[in-house]
């Protein structure tokens, strides 16, 4: 498969695909990733919600097999629905195509908005969890967030949020324990997000996002985005090109 490296100097890890070029086709069988992707589009509507779950994914999993450098693994990638542009189209019923050019559309939001990560506590994890149906009712019915299936919780029907609505929190699998940080990964424009949460929400609720060590960091590219700079759109697309 033919890809073109970035010329950006500072994007010296990423890949830029042809704008036409095919990353993505159903015909072949036998792939991790063909089940995960049909299953998506079998749905009655491929809406963005689970399309974002799946570029999650993808995402989370490309930077750690490639991307990883001095880091530790990521944890959990997070992205916004209402932040995708579009939803992927099919060519026929049983067919499905998809190109470069396809998924820069869907994340053209954000296409342009290096990946950073940062690390929260298990309480700030669960305060998330818990905030983002809130500010749905009180500030937008569009506020929505998708994670990367690395990240699993239960909920208690009669719980009361931010208190005990949320419980058993699992990465991979394992419940994580009091007082664990957990490695998070978005784009920057999604990112700032949890520096300004504690002014949106009125001191309600502050993620507090921290270091390796946990210590709370600021709000600085230089503190946050992961260099060389990496973006959404080519890690999705190198995940899907492993179909071809």
């Amino acid at each position: 498969m033919a890809i073109e490296k970035s010329r950006s100097e500072n994007d010296c890890k990423s890949y830029r695909f042809k704008i036409d070029q095919i990353v993505y086709k159903s015909s072949k069988k036998g792939v991790d990733l063909e089940n995960e992707i049909l299953n998506v589009f079998a749905l009655p509507h491929i809406d963005r919600v689970e399309i974002a779950k799946l570029f999650c994914t993808f995402i989370q999993k490309e930077i750690n097999l490639n991307h990883l450098g001095d880091m530790q693994p990521i944890q959990v990638y997070l992205h916004a629905p209402a932040a995708m542009r579009d939803v992927l189209m099919t060519t026929s019923q049983n067919e499905y195509v998809i190109q470069y050019s396809d998924v820069f559309r869907i994340l053209s939001m954000t296409g342009n908005s290096p990946i950073c990560s940062f690390y929260l506590s298990l309480e700030s994890v669960t305060s998330l969890i818990d905030v983002i149906p809130i500010l749905r009712t009180f500030f937008s019915p569009e506020i929505s967030m998708s994670f990367s299936s690395s990240l699993t919780w239960k909920e208690n029907e009669w719980g009361i949020p931010f208190i005990n609505k949320i419980y058993d929190v699992q990465i991979d699998g394992v419940t994580l324990k009091p007082g664990s940080l957990v490695h998070m990964a978005t784009n920057f424009f999604i990112g700032e997000w949890f520096w300004k949460v504690k002014e949106v929400t009125r001191g309600v609720v502050d993620l507090k996002p921290r270091n390796r060590y946990g210590e709370c960091i600021p709000l600085t590219k230089e503190s946050v985005i992961i260099k060389p700079q990496i973006y959404e759109h080519d890690l999705v697309c190198h995940a899907l090109s492993r179909c071809i």
